[in-house]
């Protein structure tokens, strides 16, 4: 009798798991680039492409603004926001490939101090803890569809309910990122103080065992091989969200930095703190897609035309 109960359990557990992995497979293909028929279609692009790249924080962006700017000062160029929910250098660098075929002019990459962070991190212990080694040898080899579950499930969700205030869409050259209604939101600071989660923790690792640095440090690599001018912006933070980060984190992401700053081939640009204390925030580490973070449109527009400017 407990043998047909132990195995109903492993029964149960495997159907389970297998029909979670078959729906995030199923329902992964409106999200990930590499489903998606962009760079086939933008192959033989007449004007020449400038490419932003980042995670949703980048994809808060608005491509028609910034090709107005750019347009008043040059011709032939053609902008695209390539931010994916959720990136991270260690996840876009399956697409190095991809982005380098359309031969873009400059390539801007937006990293935040998530973007350098890891949910695992090694411990200080003399003896070395095989967690820290299982974690993130799981995490190379992680298919693609099972890097954001949660992502996934919501996607669907709205999909199926097509509530109004669920409706999300793709915008002009901005094929990989979604954009809801409620990203026209702006929250005041105050209530973004009393809603955060205090709890929220990064661990930035120093550089010679972050594998986002590694990741991002190989891609730029290859961009610059590739005569590709590479922009480097310290994207937005909120104050709070700012305020949370331990100082050896922050240490850390600035020690990253300075080794960017020293490559002649990359031009870097910090808005860290640029809104911080401003009323334009719809999260934690998101301005509004509304009109009101047009400001931030505005400090890439003039960072493209500086690069561009430099010949």
């Amino acid at each position: 009798m407990n043998n047909r109960i132990v195995f109903s359990i492993i029964l149960a557990l495997s159907i389970s798991f297998s029909s979670l992995i078959i729906f995030q497979y199923e329902n992964w293909n409106s999200l990930d680039p590499a489903q998606n028929n962009f760079f086939h279609e933008n192959s033989n692009n007449p004007k020449i492409p400038i490419l932003i790249l980042g995670a949703s924080n980048v994809g808060m962006l608005n491509v028609s603004n910034i090709q107005l700017s750019i347009d008043e000062q040059y011709e032939n160029y053609e902008i695209f926001n390539l931010a994916v929910s959720g990136d991270k250098p260690s996840k876009r660098i399956r697409q190095v490939d991809e982005i380098i075929s359309m031969e873009p002019k400059i390539i801007l990459y937006g990293i935040g101090l998530r973007d350098l962070s890891t949910e695992n991190f090694q411990s200080n212990n003399f003896l070395l803890d095989p967690s820290f080694y299982l974690s993130n040898f799981f995490s190379t080899i992680t298919p693609p569809f099972l890097d954001n579950p949660k992502l996934v499930t919501l996607n669907y969700v709205k999909n199926f309910l097509n509530y109004s205030n669920l409706q999300a869409s793709f915008e002009h050259n901005t094929p990989f990122f979604r954009y809801d209604l409620e990203y026209d939101n702006v929250v005041n600071l105050i209530e973004l103080e009393n809603n955060f989660n205090n709890n929220f923790q990064l661990n930035i690792l120093k550089s010679d065992q972050n594998i986002e640095f590694k990741s991002l440090n190989t891609m730029l690599e290859k961009f610059s091989e590739n005569n590709i001018k590479i922009i480097l912006v310290i994207t937005p933070h909120n104050s709070h969200y700012i305020n949370s980060v331990s100082e050896i984190n922050k240490i850390h992401f600035d020690e990253i930095i300075q080794i960017f700053e020293s490559n002649y081939s990359v031009n870097v640009f910090s808005l860290m703190n640029d809104y911080s204390n401003m009323d334009i925030w719809v999260s934690d580490n998101h301005i509004t897609h509304s009109s009101k973070g047009k400001i931030y449109d505005k400090n890439i527009s003039q960072i493209i035309s500086e690069v561009l400017g430099n010949k």
